[in-house]
């Protein structure tokens, strides 16, 4: 899964499963950079930088790590970005929400932050939980229809769905008028002490 906020690759992405080979070498990489251990924040805070965001997570934890400037990143850590971009431009990525038999899909006019659980703080977990929910015509989100298409446990799950069901949208459309639709969101959830 990729969630692309700038440049040419903006949205949510999917793609085939990573081959087992270039899977190593990421596991290799990901333990060499010793991810668990570097702080949130490595380097200064800069506007107007490329942020790298890398989230790493098991099934018993997750780490993100964020960055503004590679170049003083420790070695390790900027290998293993390098390494999980070159695993990437070799696959096959699809735009979810793509436009499709003339139906425009919905968009987002505004949305709401997931709240944070208390067991999430004390884990330090954060990332993406990624919804499949139904617009419906008026561009509010029909709460019988959301389901978890990659979830981060630890009650935050429950808390993008909760924040989801409040976010309005343009409705899809089909020849001008509006529909129900179902499309993928990416709901951010932040580490907050």
């Amino acid at each position: 899964m990729y969630i692309g906020t700038t440049g040419t690759r903006r949205g949510l992405y999917t793609a085939q499963a990573v081959p087992s080979g270039d899977f190593d070498q990421l596991t290799k990489a990901i333990s060499e950079a010793r991810l668990f251990d570097l702080s949130d924040v490595i380097g200064p805070v800069a506007e107007d930088a490329e942020e790298v965001v890398v989230t790493f997570t098991t099934a018993e934890k997750s780490r993100t790590v964020t960055t503004y400037d590679l170049a003083t990143a420790p070695a390790a850590f900027a290998a293993m970005v390098t390494l999980a971009d070159s695993v990437a431009e070799k696959l096959s990525w699809d735009l979810l929400n793509q436009p499709k038999d003339g139906i425009t899909p919905p968009f987002p006019l505004g949305t709401v932050k997931p709240l944070y659980t208390e067991e999430a703080r004390k884990a330090r977990l954060q990332g993406s939980v990624i919804l499949q929910v139904e617009v419906r015509p008026d561009g509010t989100v029909s709460p019988d229809h959301i389901a978890i298409i990659q979830g981060l446990g630890m009650g935050l799950d429950e808390k993008a769905i909760q924040a989801v069901n409040q976010w309005v949208f343009k409705p899809a459309y089909r020849d001008g008028k509006p529909m129900a639709a179902a499309m993928s969101v990416a709901v951010r959830v932040e580490f907050r002490p």
